[in-house]
């Protein structure tokens, strides 16, 4: 597809849940679709909940990706950035922040959502983004954008048509793949199936844990969507490559066994929690007094309770959303610079 440079029609939105990976793709994506005169819609949309229990090293992972940055990080970084105790000299901004410079932001449940309806059938809608999203698109999705003449695409963890589904790192390094990367890919009715838009691969590291991979694709994956943007604002034709129609196996998570044979192989999910304050460090230039005041008190609850086999406790008082609508922020302006 290509558009006219003219063409009025110039909202992008985005699907996005609230973890370090999306937040990363955000502050890498957002500025950039505003600098070439699109402008963003985001709908924030659940995390992925399993039917059934995960198995304690998968929610160790959930705690790292999701919960430390919801419930601690954010939070802290926005109290430091008012003034109220820690500075911190960074350059990703937290979901609040991001949402007062850019675009238009809504929290959503469901795609049948009436704000969803009536951002794709906005005069001025061209295309709609899922990173990290988990929420699926069903056929009157799809065909409710197509018959606006737009476009949705997914940014997809992992090198496709090989890797679909999900935790693309840790299936490769389990059955001894290189295979890393990131692929943008249109939409269909079937689960990462679409035609390919763009790839971006890397080598995989076995010294990584995998989540450590995955936050590695974030930044790859946020300039191959600001490329094919590009390309698209400025009048060149975007022409996505069919996957072949018998290729790649779907990956669910892992269960007890893989990750136990996994573990014995060395592969972790999860690394060391020094490893991953380490990583959360250089992602927000965190000074070591904000890092022992309030990345190892919360750091050090989970871990212990997870050793004894326990749900850890919330972090309570400093359990706050990830980002406030107006309505919200209004009352608590402290929260922001």
């Amino acid at each position: 597809m290509n558009i006219n440079r003219t063409s009025a029609r110039r909202r992008i939105v985005i699907f996005s849940t609230e973890d370090i990976i999306p937040n990363i793709i955000l502050n890498h994506t957002l500025g950039e679709i505003q600098s070439h005169g699109l402008r963003a819609q985001v709908f924030l949309t659940p995390i992925l909940v399993r039917r059934q229990p995960h198995p304690p090293a998968l929610a160790r992972m959930a705690f790292y990706e999701t919960t430390l940055p919801r419930e601690v990080l954010y939070p802290a970084l926005e109290r430091g950035t008012a003034g109220w105790g820690f500075a911190c000299n960074r350059e990703l901004r937290t979901f609040n922040e991001l949402a007062r410079a850019y675009g238009d932001w809504d929290r959503i449940a469901t795609l049948d959502d009436p704000l969803v309806g009536a951002a794709l059938d906005h005069p001025e809608f061209l295309g709609a983004i899922s990173a990290h999203n988990y929420l699926l698109f069903k056929d009157r999705h799809l065909n409710r954008i197509r018959q606006r003449g737009g476009f949705v695409w997914n940014l997809h963890h992992g090198p496709l048509p090989d890797n679909r589904g999900i935790l693309a790192p840790f299936w490769n390094l389990l059955e001894g793949r290189s295979a890393h990367g990131v692929s943008l890919h249109e939409v269909t009715d079937g689960i990462d199936t679409g035609a390919l838009v763009a790839t971006a691969r890397l080598r995989l590291s076995a010294r990584r844990s995998v989540l450590a991979s995955m936050i590695e694709l974030a930044v790859p994956g946020a300039h191959l969507l600001v490329q094919t943007l590009r390309r698209l604002v400025h009048g060149h034709p975007v022409l996505p490559l069919p996957q072949p129609a018998r290729s790649g196996l779907y990956r669910s998570f892992p269960d007890q066994d893989a990750i136990a044979r996994a573990e014995h192989r060395g592969i972790h999910l999860v690394g060391h929690p020094e490893s991953m304050v380490d990583l959360y460090s250089d992602l927000y230039q965190l000074d070591a007094d904000f890092v022992a005041g309030e990345l190892w008190p919360a750091i050090a609850r989970f871990e212990a309770a997870w050793q004894r086999g326990s749900e850890p406790e919330p972090e309570g008082a400093q359990s706050t959303p990830t980002w406030l609508p107006p309505a919200q922020a209004s009352n608590a302006l402290t929260r922001f610079t």
